[in-house]
């Protein structure tokens, strides 16, 4: 299926590969071992916590939604203010951490910046080229009928090492055999936002807009709506007013 769902599992298999493959070199392996901070908590686990649940605040509609209301105006963008809250506040997630360890929430947010200096290895969850792409870029190209990502993602992947620049710092690399790899997958990126700027997709985006324009105005004249649609008038308001169960009830066909 192509649901942000079903591609956060397969991120998340894409990053099972790539610890697999690091953890077949002495460097590779010595890194995943090693803890972070204080939390004891292995690195390889804050990999795999953290790019399965990358995408879990994501609004209805993901990025299309996000721009139309400009909630990034409102300090509430998906992978600041919603990943944070619901991986802190949702009940179901609280019973798993009890179970777990409290302390990885906070861990895996700090390890991806949130609160912390965002981790070198964290560039494996989210970079210029990582496991979210790789995965996103196949699968776009797969249910939208496309050539242009079908990306070599099994080479780039066996290719990756952990690098010292000439400053003292680490990186996460690809080796030079793979630059063919690169090359493809830059150029399968940038045909994808050729994509996202498709005119039928710009107009439908903005009638979208006007739509949800139209509907804060006559929330604003006192007209009734019908329920549910106080969650998404309090979003587009006030959203830092929205519980976190709130929130999780707006999905796609909550908007439709």
């Amino acid at each position: 299926t192509h649901s942000r769902f079903v591609h956060s599992l397969c991120a998340t298999y894409l990053m099972m590969q790539t610890l697999d493959h690091f953890s077949r070199s002495g460097k590779g392996k010595s890194v995943l071992e090693s803890t972070y901070g204080n939390t004891g908590i292995p690195l390889s686990c804050l990999l795999m916590l953290g790019i399965l649940v990358h995408d879990i605040g994501h609004t209805p509609l993901s990025h299309t939604l996000e721009d139309v209301l400009d909630l990034k105006s409102q300090g509430l963008l998906h992978d600041q203010y919603w990943n944070r809250k619901i991986l802190t506040e949702d009940a179901e997630l609280q019973k798993l951490w009890k179970r777990f360890g409290s302390d990885l929430p906070e861990a895996v947010l700090n390890f991806m910046g949130d609160g912390a200096p965002k981790h070198f290895m964290a560039q494996l969850v989210s970079s210029q080229l990582d496991m979210d792409r790789l995965d996103y870029l196949q699968r776009d190209s797969h249910f939208l009928g496309v050539q242009y990502g079908r990306i070599e993602a099994a080479r780039i992947i066996s290719n990756m090492e952990i690098a010292h620049l000439s400053n003292g710092q680490e990186v996460v690399a690809v080796r030079e055999e793979a630059v063919p790899a690169i090359e493809h997958y830059l150029f399968g990126r940038h045909q994808a936002y050729k994509m996202a700027l498709h005119s039928l997709d710009k107009a439908s985006e903005a009638l979208l807009k006007k739509v949800l324009q139209r509907f804060q105005w006559v929330r604003q004249q006192g007209i009734e709506t019908g329920e549910p649609s106080e969650e998404l008038y309090q979003l587009m308001t006030d959203g830092k007013r929205l519980s976190t169960e709130q929130y999780l009830r707006m999905d796609d066909c909550y908007l439709w």
